[in-house]
Protein backbone atom coordinates (compact mmCIF):
# COMPACT_ATOMS: atom_id res chain seq x y z
CA UNK A 1 0.00 0.00 0.00
CA UNK A 2 2.86 2.55 0.81
CA UNK A 3 4.41 2.09 -2.54
CA UNK A 4 1.19 2.33 -4.01
CA UNK A 5 0.77 5.61 -2.42
CA UNK A 6 3.72 6.71 -3.13
CA UNK A 7 3.48 6.06 -6.71
CA UNK A 8 -0.41 6.97 -7.03
CA UNK A 9 0.60 10.92 -5.36
CA UNK A 10 3.25 10.75 -8.43
CA UNK A 11 1.03 9.81 -11.20
CA UNK A 12 -1.60 12.31 -9.75
CA UNK A 13 0.89 15.12 -9.79
CA UNK A 14 0.83 14.41 -13.61
CA UNK A 15 -2.83 15.99 -14.53
CA UNK A 16 -1.10 19.69 -13.56
CA UNK A 17 1.03 18.83 -16.36
CA UNK A 18 -1.58 17.57 -18.49
CA UNK A 19 -3.69 20.66 -18.08
CA UNK A 20 -1.13 23.00 -19.54
CA UNK A 21 -1.27 20.61 -22.88
CA UNK A 22 -3.85 20.61 -25.31
CA UNK A 23 -1.80 18.29 -27.48
CA UNK A 24 -3.23 14.30 -28.44
CA UNK A 25 0.30 12.81 -26.71
CA UNK A 26 -0.53 14.36 -23.53
CA UNK A 27 -4.70 13.59 -23.61
CA UNK A 28 -3.11 9.96 -24.41
CA UNK A 29 -1.03 9.86 -21.22
CA UNK A 30 -3.88 11.40 -19.09
CA UNK A 31 -5.97 8.33 -20.00
CA UNK A 32 -3.06 6.02 -19.71
CA UNK A 33 -2.47 7.36 -16.15
CA UNK A 34 -6.11 6.83 -15.37
CA UNK A 35 -6.44 3.27 -15.85
CA UNK A 36 -3.03 2.89 -14.29
CA UNK A 37 -4.32 4.95 -11.18
CA UNK A 38 -7.78 2.59 -11.24
CA UNK A 39 -5.34 -0.45 -11.67
CA UNK A 40 -4.46 0.08 -8.10
CA UNK A 41 -7.03 -0.68 -6.64
CA UNK A 42 -8.99 -0.15 -3.43
CA UNK A 43 -5.70 0.64 -1.56
CA UNK A 44 -5.52 4.14 -3.36
CA UNK A 45 -9.54 5.12 -2.97
CA UNK A 46 -8.85 7.56 0.23
CA UNK A 47 -5.70 9.21 -2.17
CA UNK A 48 -8.04 9.65 -5.33
CA UNK A 49 -11.13 10.95 -3.54
CA UNK A 50 -9.19 13.75 -1.60
CA UNK A 51 -7.23 14.44 -4.91
CA UNK A 52 -11.12 14.92 -6.35
CA UNK A 53 -12.58 17.27 -4.06
CA UNK A 54 -9.56 19.32 -4.16
CA UNK A 55 -8.54 19.41 -8.03
CA UNK A 56 -9.76 21.36 -11.15
CA UNK A 57 -12.93 20.23 -12.66
CA UNK A 58 -11.52 18.38 -15.75
CA UNK A 59 -8.73 16.78 -13.23
CA UNK A 60 -11.42 15.62 -11.41
CA UNK A 61 -13.13 14.11 -14.68
CA UNK A 62 -10.33 11.51 -15.34
CA UNK A 63 -9.93 10.77 -11.18
CA UNK A 64 -13.06 10.10 -10.92
CA UNK A 65 -13.19 7.88 -13.78
CA UNK A 66 -10.33 6.17 -12.37
CA UNK A 67 -11.96 5.50 -8.60
CA UNK A 68 -15.25 4.20 -10.61
CA UNK A 69 -13.25 1.69 -12.47
CA UNK A 70 -12.12 0.65 -9.01
CA UNK A 71 -15.77 -0.60 -8.16
CA UNK A 72 -18.27 -0.02 -5.25
CA UNK A 73 -14.86 0.46 -2.91
CA UNK A 74 -14.74 3.93 -4.35
CA UNK A 75 -18.71 4.33 -4.59
CA UNK A 76 -18.92 3.39 -0.56
CA UNK A 77 -15.89 5.96 0.14
CA UNK A 78 -18.11 8.60 -1.54
CA UNK A 79 -20.79 7.54 0.66
CA UNK A 80 -19.20 7.69 3.75
CA UNK A 81 -17.33 11.44 3.48
CA UNK A 82 -20.43 13.12 1.90
CA UNK A 83 -21.65 14.55 5.19
CA UNK A 84 -18.15 16.12 5.72
CA UNK A 85 -18.43 17.67 2.25
CA UNK A 86 -21.63 19.21 2.56
CA UNK A 87 -21.17 23.10 2.57
CA UNK A 88 -18.07 22.70 0.05
CA UNK A 89 -19.20 23.71 -3.29
CA UNK A 90 -16.58 22.78 -5.22
CA UNK A 91 -16.22 19.37 -3.55
CA UNK A 92 -20.35 18.19 -4.49
CA UNK A 93 -19.46 19.28 -7.43
CA UNK A 94 -16.80 17.28 -8.66
CA UNK A 95 -18.36 14.30 -6.54
CA UNK A 96 -21.52 14.49 -8.64
CA UNK A 97 -19.72 14.50 -11.80
CA UNK A 98 -18.11 11.14 -10.56
CA UNK A 99 -21.19 9.37 -9.43
CA UNK A 100 -21.27 9.87 -13.79
CA UNK A 101 -19.20 7.55 -14.02
CA UNK A 102 -20.70 4.45 -12.42
CA UNK A 103 -22.91 2.19 -13.61
CA UNK A 104 -26.75 2.39 -12.65
CA UNK A 105 -26.95 -0.54 -11.05
CA UNK A 106 -24.37 0.77 -8.25
CA UNK A 107 -25.55 4.30 -7.81
CA UNK A 108 -28.85 2.75 -5.40
CA UNK A 109 -27.50 4.06 -2.50
CA UNK A 110 -26.09 7.22 -3.92
CA UNK A 111 -29.57 8.48 -5.71
CA UNK A 112 -31.17 10.28 -2.64
CA UNK A 113 -27.87 11.95 -2.40
CA UNK A 114 -28.36 13.30 -6.16
CA UNK A 115 -32.07 14.30 -6.01
CA UNK A 116 -31.17 15.91 -2.97
CA UNK A 117 -28.10 18.03 -4.53
CA UNK A 118 -30.73 19.15 -7.61
CA UNK A 119 -32.51 20.95 -4.44
CA UNK A 120 -29.64 23.06 -3.18
CA UNK A 121 -29.11 26.79 -3.60
CA UNK A 122 -25.79 26.85 -5.63
CA UNK A 123 -26.99 26.53 -9.09
CA UNK A 124 -23.73 24.50 -10.23
CA UNK A 125 -24.63 21.69 -7.66
CA UNK A 126 -27.97 21.86 -9.34
CA UNK A 127 -26.89 21.18 -13.36
CA UNK A 128 -24.32 19.17 -11.86
CA UNK A 129 -26.87 16.65 -10.01
CA UNK A 130 -28.83 17.35 -13.18
CA UNK A 131 -26.05 15.84 -15.52
CA UNK A 132 -25.82 12.50 -13.78
CA UNK A 133 -27.12 11.18 -16.55
CA UNK A 134 -29.08 8.51 -14.50
CA UNK A 135 -31.65 8.11 -17.32
CA UNK A 136 -29.40 8.11 -20.01
CA UNK A 137 -27.36 4.70 -17.86
CA UNK A 138 -31.17 3.64 -17.94
CA UNK A 139 -30.83 2.09 -22.06
CA UNK A 140 -28.96 -0.61 -20.26
CA UNK A 141 -30.95 -1.26 -17.75
CA UNK A 142 -34.02 -1.50 -15.79
CA UNK A 143 -34.68 1.75 -13.94
CA UNK A 144 -37.24 1.85 -10.75
CA UNK A 145 -40.60 3.67 -11.39
CA UNK A 146 -40.09 5.19 -8.40
CA UNK A 147 -36.83 6.81 -9.38
CA UNK A 148 -38.37 7.45 -12.76
CA UNK A 149 -41.15 9.98 -10.96
CA UNK A 150 -38.24 11.48 -8.87
CA UNK A 151 -36.28 12.58 -11.71
CA UNK A 152 -39.54 13.97 -14.14
CA UNK A 153 -40.60 15.56 -11.01
CA UNK A 154 -37.10 17.37 -10.22
CA UNK A 155 -36.30 18.13 -13.72
CA UNK A 156 -39.67 19.37 -14.75
CA UNK A 157 -39.61 22.04 -11.67
CA UNK A 158 -36.52 23.35 -13.00
CA UNK A 159 -37.54 24.23 -16.86
CA UNK A 160 -37.86 27.50 -15.76
CA UNK A 161 -34.71 27.98 -13.84
CA UNK A 162 -33.44 31.53 -13.83
CA UNK A 163 -30.32 29.78 -14.94
CA UNK A 164 -29.55 28.21 -18.55
CA UNK A 165 -27.02 25.40 -17.42
CA UNK A 166 -30.29 24.27 -15.34
CA UNK A 167 -32.51 24.75 -17.50
CA UNK A 168 -30.76 22.78 -20.36
CA UNK A 169 -29.92 20.09 -18.07
CA UNK A 170 -33.51 19.89 -16.63
CA UNK A 171 -34.85 19.68 -20.64
CA UNK A 172 -32.42 17.52 -21.44
CA UNK A 173 -33.34 14.96 -18.37
CA UNK A 174 -37.29 14.97 -19.66
CA UNK A 175 -35.95 14.70 -23.45
CA UNK A 176 -34.04 10.99 -22.13
CA UNK A 177 -37.02 9.99 -20.44
CA UNK A 178 -39.57 10.57 -23.28
CA UNK A 179 -36.86 8.98 -25.86
CA UNK A 180 -36.28 6.27 -23.36
CA UNK A 181 -40.36 5.63 -22.94
CA UNK A 182 -40.38 5.45 -19.69
CA UNK A 183 -43.06 7.98 -19.22
CA UNK A 184 -46.79 7.38 -18.83
CA UNK A 185 -49.29 8.78 -21.65
CA UNK A 186 -50.04 11.97 -19.50
CA UNK A 187 -46.79 13.05 -18.33
CA UNK A 188 -45.17 12.16 -22.10
CA UNK A 189 -47.78 14.66 -23.29
CA UNK A 190 -47.18 17.11 -20.45
CA UNK A 191 -43.17 17.29 -21.78
CA UNK A 192 -44.23 17.20 -25.50
CA UNK A 193 -46.44 20.28 -24.92
CA UNK A 194 -43.88 22.03 -22.71
CA UNK A 195 -41.29 21.67 -25.88
CA UNK A 196 -43.79 23.04 -28.19
CA UNK A 197 -43.89 26.07 -25.97
CA UNK A 198 -39.98 26.25 -25.63
CA UNK A 199 -39.30 26.07 -29.20
CA UNK A 200 -42.37 28.52 -30.07
CA UNK A 201 -44.77 25.97 -31.91
CA UNK A 202 -47.16 25.97 -29.43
Amino acid sequence: PEEKRDLFEALAAAFCRFQESDSITMLKLAIQTEKQLAHFGADVVPFLFHEIVQVDGESAAYLGKALAKIGPPGLDYILHQWEHYHDDEHALINLLQTFSYYKLSELDAAIPLIIQATKREHYHITAMALQTRLVEKAKHTTIDPSLVKRLYTVAYGFVAAVQPLVRKNAVRTLGQLVRGNFLAAPEKQKVSSLFLTLSGKD
